[in-house]
């Protein structure tokens, strides 16, 4: 009996290593043009026969495997892959994680003579028919001066206010020039509008610059692995842009690219909602040229008791008169957020410095100068007398 079952478990050692051996030596093959995630599942059931890893896709590529791959190993299969692909592949227990290889850019590619572009703008929220009333027409934007079409009754205490402040003068019939700036501290100051926010950046010609004025929120989030994670999204305002120099004779213009995002994150029972609105430019533009980015328009709705006044606050234990001689309603209101860009071309540092130190030598100057006067005021304080003007 003995004999028997040391037989068996001798068949079932010699088996297990056959088997192991033929995955071991297992090809695959992997047809061209196909999509990119049934080629990793494909591979990812021999990882897991063979090594119990998981393979998990963080990298952005979507597409399909550019090549063929004809009876290699599915680790050499993954890998020729992964590097035709420019991506990168990083082991851990129990997983195989392929994301975007991160390319840095090297110190050589800088150089002192590089410009920079500073793009400054302005958030601002305001009533959408009551801009409608203005008729204020953005793409006159000069100088930080608008044109519109002001109409005096319906704009009313608005209108008197940007004259009374000489921010408004008539430029032809029906028309009307008004300073942008006190523009939107009148609005705030009728509770029009108001000014979310100034940010400024400034980048590299050809770079991306990104400006966030919000707050990013987590997702938990479960791998094929059973790992826990954090998947941030971001929300608020968002504005990026990237601005490329064009030379053309003496003239230098900005090419820029600008998307504006406004958004907001709504927990729901089963996943959270991002409402979302977002426009997109490209302008041409010049050195302190302005231009405006507008129509993200959000919908509030407020809840107003009207009504005979103090019958209609009156407390619902007394008699109920409240509900008599007074009643609620909702009002529905179009905000509309207008994005001002202004594009500035910054000289470059090689400039900057020799500038700072000719300022260095002015003030160097300067001081030794007070110091001269003050020695001679020490000697001969006679010599520095104001004299009587009645003399």
């Amino acid at each position: 009996m003995k004999k028997i079952v040391l037989f068996l478990f001798v068949i079932i050692y010699l088996s297990s290593i056959l088997l192991v051996a033929q995955t071991l030596n297992t090809r695959i093959t992997i047809q061209k043009n196909l999509d990119f995630q049934t080629a990793l599942k494909i591979i990812e059931n021999f990882s897991l026969a063979e090594e119990n890893k998981n393979i998990i896709n963080m990298s952005s590529f979507t597409g399909n495997v550019p090549i063929q791959i004809n009876q290699l190993p599915w680790k050499d299969a993954l890998q020729l892959m992964i590097n035709t692909l420019n991506l990168e592949l990083q082991e851990n227990p129990g997983v195989y994680i392929i994301s975007d290889k991160v390319v840095t850019r090297q110190s050589s590619e800088y150089s002192v003579d590089d410009k920079m572009i500073r793009i400054s703008a302005t958030f601002f929220r305001a009533d959408k028919s009551f801009l409608n009333s203005m008729g204020i027409d953005w793409s006159t934007l000069v100088d930080g001066e608008v044109q519109a079409q002001i109409d005096f009754k319906a704009a009313g205490q608005v209108a008197d206010d940007l004259f009374s402040a000489s921010a408004a003068h008539q430029f032809n019939e029906g028309s009307t020039v008004i300073e942008v700036n006190t523009l939107l501290k009148t609005l705030e100051a009728n509770q029009k509008g108001s000014v979310i926010a100034r940010p400024s950046i400034t980048v590299l010609n050809g770079k991306e610059g990104h400006i966030q004025v919000g707050q990013d929120f987590s997702v938990k989030t479960t791998d094929e692995a059973g790992n826990i994670s954090d998947q941030f999204f971001s929300t608020g305002i968002i504005l990026t842009v990237t601005p490329t120099l064009i030379k053309e004779d003496d003239f230098e213009l900005i090419f820029l690219e600008a998307s504006v995002e406004k958004s907001n994150a709504t927990p729901g029972q089963i996943s959270t909602i991002i409402n979302k609105n977002e426009t997109r430019t490209d302008v041409l533009m010049f050195h302190g040229e302005e231009t405006v980015m507008a129509g993200l328009v959000d919908v509030e709705y407020t809840k107003q008791r009207t009504g005979i006044p103090f019958l209609k606050d009156l407390p619902w234990w007394f008699l109920g008169l409240k509900y008599l001689f007074g009643y609620e309603r909702f009002e529905q209101n179009n905000r509309e957020m207008v994005v001002i860009l202004k594009t500035e071309i910054v000289e470059p540092a090689r400039e900057r410095i020799k500038r700072k130190e000719e300022l260095k030598e002015q003030f160097k100057r300067l001081k030794q100068d007070f110091d001269n006067i003050g020695e001679k005021l020490d000697e001969k304080p006679e010599e520095f007398k104001i004299k009587d003007l009645r003399d």
